[in-house]
């Protein structure tokens, strides 16, 4: 079953007159110190753990299956039913039972049975004289992983010496998903079934593998605390017999299983094994601080103290474990027997504690491999007959790795003992304490740091404390930095950095050691850091540096280039008064203050008034620690507010820079006294007026005018009193500042307002002029609010009231607009006259809130307020209207109408009323020409209604009087179906005009008709050609083709179809004296 949360049970089945298991207290597990956290798999806590016991008898005798065979008689137990459980094992009262009492079970899972299963007889028992050996313990079989079941037979040898109080141990707990999905039961162990994370490979400063942390598995606190070798001298390989699993999350519950039964069945204080591995490779963390420690486990009787003990988990006695599994018994041996500088295939001389099962009695001595079997040593099979042929592979991987693992033999460069926090970079026989953590960073190359026997470290003679510099084999000596080496030149150098050759004499790091370290630049005694912070150390003192000038300035000069290093590097060093000049302004990093150095004891500054002044656009400003700044001469006096130069003029910083204050501006600061090189270096403007002021204590705005301040509501308001020039806003002190006369507030452009008492709505235009508002309608059409503030009269004092009312064509400076969807749209300058009626001329700063969009460059109607009398607005002018079936055809697709007040639009010079709109045909009465109204002023002669017919105008003309043409310009020459019209050539094809590339016509436009962008609005558009053009006149058949400004001669059709080349004969018909004008090429 997959739950969300773990649940382990063990339930204890005792034959009658069996007493409970005595009860243990759960204690709670120390924190592991392990060498690399990242290495070791985490997950949530334990699950609970609940113990029952039933009696049970095993009295009834089992018959045979095979009668014919000979074989000994068993007896078998009732039915046990129970709840759902995984692993199943035996124990008796300890000593009671006879040397095999060769058990056996059988499991039911829902309907079905399994067949009979043998539980071997546990070979384990705790070492003489150690914790466990003094508790009461119980004996047992092996556990055995069966996956789910739910009912149990336990059968026995009939003469198996009928052990005192003998249980059956059921053990369940919830399957928990762990971090991969895995395969069916009897899977392969592909590489895919590795846990999430822990596919972590050894490296030569890297011995530990990924660990699969306890709480990751789930496994329980210790029963009780196991006692602690001070040595490792081997390891022992085991299986734990199990059944088979079919996932890392069975694994992990097979492995919950038979820590249960370890402690509540056996009594023992944890599981038995340092370390299990599974068949994908995942090595579990056992016993409780094995990761760190010597932790004796009860894994090989007489044995079991200074060994890890490492179970491959599963029956390897018929079935090869599989290549992932022997590497990773290999990783773990090599890794916890290099930590005490034991070869992986060495020879050890061991001398056993003696312990039940041992084949050996306390006291012998026995010579085995560092890396050895249980059956080695003990009365089992273990870690079974296939297990058992891979163990020369697993000495010589494990060899392999640990002679990856550095020259110190140790299995880490950097090592501590369990009980110390002191570290130290070792070799095969020198050990150096590392100074600090920074240090201690700065070699991360080398690996992390690994826990190791302290025998180890007391083996090896001590050296020269590990600061920031190491000799190699060669003699040179680096100093050593976020894992990069940097030569130092020769012992000046070195004693410049606080150090001295002589340190180093016993000193000689092995080549392998060394070459895990970066090679960087050659050491000066000038560096810098990833911050920018600059140094030069000198007699082993450092000094910061404010910038390069300084430094060239000073009696202290490095011996070379200065080199990037970290930012602790030189932090053992004492540290002396900055290298500065005056001239800048240092600042401390942290809290922001500082210190502006116009002389030797310079102003101090607060964090507040560098950062509102800008103080770093005005003069050169320099990072320094406030360490640094604290060792320079006390300052004079506290800058707060105005400068005074020696020629009694005043000056104030501002947001970026300086400005000369007039007398009576801000007259109660004298300022404070600077050399006059400062101000030479600040370069202050001369008076601003208006001058916008503030003080460090507050945000708030204000304008000095004519004696008195004046709030500004806000930043655009700010901005426009500016015009455009940069905001100059100086800086004095809030005393001076509330000293100063106050004014009426500001009103804030584009918004409306009206006095209190009175009905007129006006719209705040700029910052001195008030435009009174005929409708909200027309705050709408231009964009402005239509809601207004109630204000005093005060509040106007000192704002003019235009003398027109607002209109919905505006003029913002040299732009003109008119109101479009919501907001006003600019428009083609020359619309309006230039003297700028009938426009509502506004402040820009009116404007920059209203205007925008693409633009507009149709027609522009007008007409006045009250009236609807509709005239065009054209070069300057105003045209009368005369019918809406002319403007809705002068529109076209949007009719723009604007309002203006009748004084603004009776001042706009009046043109000639239209005759037409623009493309359509008109006549004079008693006149033969019939012409073709081009714009809003002209008029072409159109030779034909052919012609009209090609260009897609209409054929139907109107009659007009003379008089209705005055005032129009009739063209030169008649249309023909070639036009221009602004800087675009077109041809007409088929009723439509469709553009042509550029360079068909001369740059003069011969032979095109220049037409009005509004009549060509009129005719029908068509696609793009790119085809040949050709061309004839009115009045003559030669037919020329039209190429690079030139008329080439074609003689026949045949040769116009193949200059044609399939594209379709575009011909252009034109005037004769426009075809004239083109140059005449060579005959096509």
């Amino acid at each position: 079953m997959l739950a969300q949360t773990a649940r382990a049970t063990v339930v204890a089945l005792a034959v009658v007159g069996c007493g409970l298991l005595p009860a243990q207290t759960a204690v709670a597990a120390p924190a592991s110190s392990v060498a690399s956290a990242s290495s070791v798999l985490a997950a949530p806590a334990p699950p609970e753990v609940s113990v029952d016991e039933v009696p049970v008898e095993v009295t009834t005798p089992l018959p045979s299956v095979d009668a014919s065979v000979d074989e000994p008689a068993r007896v078998v137990s009732d039915v046990i039913e129970a709840d759902v459980f995984q692993t199943v094992g035996i124990t008796w009262v300890e000593g009671t039972a006879a040397a095999d009492v060769d058990a056996q079970v059988r499991t039911r899972s829902g309907d079905t049975w399994s067949e009979w299963m043998p539980l071997e007889t546990a070979d384990e028992a705790p070492d003489n004289g150690t914790v466990e050996d003094r508790r009461a313990l119980r004996d047992g079989t092996d556990s055995l992983f069966v996956g789910d079941a739910d009912a149990v037979q336990v059968s026995l040898a009939a003469g198996a010496g009928d052990p005192d109080d003998l249980s059956v141990s059921l053990v369940g707990s919830d399957l928990v998903a762990a971090a991969l999905p895995t395969g069916g039961r009897g899977a392969s162990a592909p590489a895919g079934q590795k846990m999430l994370g822990a596919a972590v490979l050894p490296t030569a400063v890297s011995s530990q593998p990924a660990i699969v942390s306890r709480a990751a598995w789930g496994a329980r606190a210790p029963a009780c605390t196991p006692d602690v070798a001070s040595r490792l001298v081997g390891a022992v390989v085991h299986h734990t017999a199990d059944g088979d699993y079919g996932s890392v999350a069975e694994a992990m519950q097979a492995l919950r299983n038979d820590q249960r039964f370890h402690i509540e069945s056996r009594g023992w204080c944890d599981i038995g094994y340092n370390f299990v591995v599974d068949k994908w490779g995942n090595i579990y963390e056992g016993r409780e601080s094995s990761l760190t420690r010597s932790v004796i486990g009860v894994h090989a009787g007489g044995f079991n103290t200074a060994t890890v003990g490492i179970s491959m988990l599963g029956n390897y006695t018929s079935q090869a474990p599989s290549g992932a599994m022997i590497d990773a018994v290999a990783r773990v041996a090599a890794w916890r027997l290099g930590a005490y500088g034991v070869d992986p295939t060495g020879r050890v001389s061991y001398t056993t504690l003696g312990g039940e099962n041992s084949r050996y009695a306390a006291g012998t001595t026995v010579n085995l491999p560092t890396i050895f079997a249980h059956r080695d040593v003990g009365l089992t099979a273990c870690p079974g007959d296939i297990g058992y042929q891979y163990m020369d592979q697993i000495r010589g991987l494990a060899r392999s790795y640990w002679d990856r693992y550095g020259p110190s033999g140790l299995g880490a460069n950097l090592v501590k003992s369990p009980d110390n926090p002191a570290v130290y970079l070792v070799t095969a026989h020198y050990k150096y304490k590392v100074a600090d953590p920074e240090v201690l960073a700065a070699l991360w190359p080398l690996g992390p740091v690994a826990v190791v026997g302290q025998g180890a470290l007391d083996a090896r003679t001590t050296g020269v404390g590990l600061g920031r510099f190491v000799r190699d084999q060669q003699g040179e000596i680096d100093l050593f930095d976020r894992g990069t080496l940097y030569r130092a030149g020769d012992c000046d150098e070195l004693a410049a950095w606080g150090a001295s050759c002589a340190d180093f004499s016993t000193m000689g790091l092995p080549d392998p050691m060394v070459a895990l370290l970066g090679r960087g630049p050659d050491l000066s005694t000038a560096f810098w850091t990833p911050t920018g912070r600059q140094f030069v150390v000198s007699a082993g003192t450092r000094y910061e540096i404010a910038d390069g000038t300084a430094l060239q300035a000073s009696p202290i000069q490095p011996n070379g280039a200065s080199v990037p290093l970290g930012e602790t590097v030189a932090d053992r060093l004492p540290l002396g008064a900055p290298i500065v000049r005056t001239g800048i302004v240092v600042q401390a990093r942290g809290n922001g203050s500082g210190v502006l150095l116009d002389r030797t004891s310079g102003l101090r500054m607060s964090a507040a008034y560098i950062s509102t002044a800008r103080i770093g656009q005005a003069l050169p400003l320099r990072q320094l620690d406030a360490a640094s700044i604290a060792l320079l001469p006390a300052p004079r006096g506290d800058l707060t507010g105005v400068l005074r130069a020696p020629d009694g003029r005043r000056v104030a910083l501002t947001m970026g820079g300086s400005v000369v204050l007039a007398a009576d501006q801000v007259p109660g600061d004298p300022g404070i006294a600077v050399d006059a090189s400062l101000i030479a270096a600040l370069a202050p403007g001369g008076p601003v007026n208006p001058l916008f002021v503030r003080s460090v204590e507050s945000s708030a705005l204000f304008v000095l005018a004519g004696g008195v301040k004046r709030p500004v509501p806000t930043m655009e308001v700010a901005y426009a009193l500016a015009a455009g020039a940069p905001l100059v806003v100086a800086l004095v002190p809030q005393a001076a500042l509330d000293a100063v006369t106050p004014g009426p507030s500001l009103l804030a452009p584009a918004t409306l307002v009206k006095v209190a008492g009175a009905p007129s709505v006006y719209v705040v235009d700029g910052l001195s002029r008030l435009v009174h508002l005929p409708s909200f309608e027309m705050a709408r059409a231009t964009g402005l609010p239509t809601s207004y503030s109630e204000v005093p009269s005060a509040s106007v004092t000192g704002y003019a009231v235009a003398s027109q009312p607002l209109g919905t064509i505006w003029r913002c400076g040299a732009q003109d607009a008119v109101a479009l969807d919501g907001r006003m749209t600019p428009i083609p300058a020359g619309v309006v006259a230039s003297g700028g009626t009938p426009a509502t001329v506004m402040d820009p700063l009116t404007c920059a809130h209203t205007l925008g969009g693409p633009g507009w460059t149709g027609p522009v109607f007008v007409r006045a307020t009250g009236s609807s009398a509709l005239f065009v607005l054209a070069g300057g002018i105003k045209r009368p209207v005369p019918t809406m079936d002319i403007a809705y055809a002068l529109a076209g697709s949007r009719f723009v109408l604007a309002e203006v007040p009748a004084a603004s639009l009776t001042s706009v010079p009046a043109g000639q009323t239209l005759v037409g709109a623009p493309g359509s045909l008109v006549k004079v009465a008693g006149a033969a020409p019939v012409y073709v109204v081009d714009g809003l002023a002209g008029l072409v002669h159109l030779p034909s209604f052919e012609v009209a017919q090609a260009v897609g105008l209409p054929t139907t003309f109107t009659e007009v009087p003379a008089s209705a043409i005055t005032g129009y310009t009739v063209a030169a020459r008649p249309l023909g179906t070639l036009w221009r019209s602004s800087g675009q050539d077109y041809v007409a094809i088929g009723g439509r005009m469709s553009p042509v590339a550029a360079g068909l016509v001369t740059s003069a436009g011969a032979p095109a008709s220049a037409v009005d962008a509004l009549t060509l609005a009129r005719a029908p558009r068509g696609g793009a050609w790119g085809g040949p053009v050709f061309v004839r006149s009115t009045t003559s058949a030669a037919l020329y083709w039209l190429t690079g400004g030139t008329r080439r001669p074609v003689a026949t059709m045949d040769r116009v179809y193949a200059i044609a080349a399939g594209a379709g004969v575009v011909v252009a018909v034109v005037p004769q004296a426009a075809l004239d004008l083109v140059p005449v090429g060579a005959t096509a």
